[in-house]
């Protein structure tokens, strides 16, 4: 289980931003973090900003669920290999209104898909998605799908 409300962030990655969609915040929002061979954790975001703290050493995938709006996902490789001083990952995540996108039943399995893949670049020091070019095709696919 992930605790979200640590003083002691040992060993963990600090991930903190807003979830926003076409009108600005996006208030009561659920996160789940999803483990391999664990049980998931989900936490309520009331205001539209969020702190969390994800094991390091692992593969996590965190989906922002709201209702009236597509979930969004992002997968996440922590493997730092003991590094300890590690910079916070800012992430704004832009949620998709159902009613603008109305997506049709071919198409909305793309919303499945993680929109990133993060994991850590040792030469620059950083998290980064490492799978841009992949995300880049799935927004490309996404605006180009048919609506209903």
């Amino acid at each position: 289980m992930f605790l979200f409300a640590q003083k002691e962030a040992k060993n963990k990655l600090q991930v903190k931003g807003q979830i926003v969609n076409s009108l600005g915040r996006v208030s009561n929002v659920f996160i789940r973090l999803v483990e391999k061979n664990k049980t998931p954790d989900t936490i309520l975001v009331k205001s539209g900003r969020y702190d969390i703290y994800i094991p390091l050493e692992t593969e996590i995938l965190i989906e922002f669920i709201a209702e009236n709006h597509y979930t969004k996902r992002i997968a996440f490789n922590t493997h730092v290999n003991g590094k300890k001083k590690l910079p916070f990952f800012d992430l704004k995540i832009n949620l998709n209104e159902i009613s603008l996108w109305n997506l049709s039943e071919e198409n909305i399995d793309l919303m499945d898909f993680p929109v990133a893949y993060i994991r850590y670049n040792f030469k620059k020091k950083l998290f980064y998605d490492s799978n841009e070019k992949y995300s880049r095709i799935i927004s490309k696919e996404l605006s180009n799908v048919k609506r209903n």
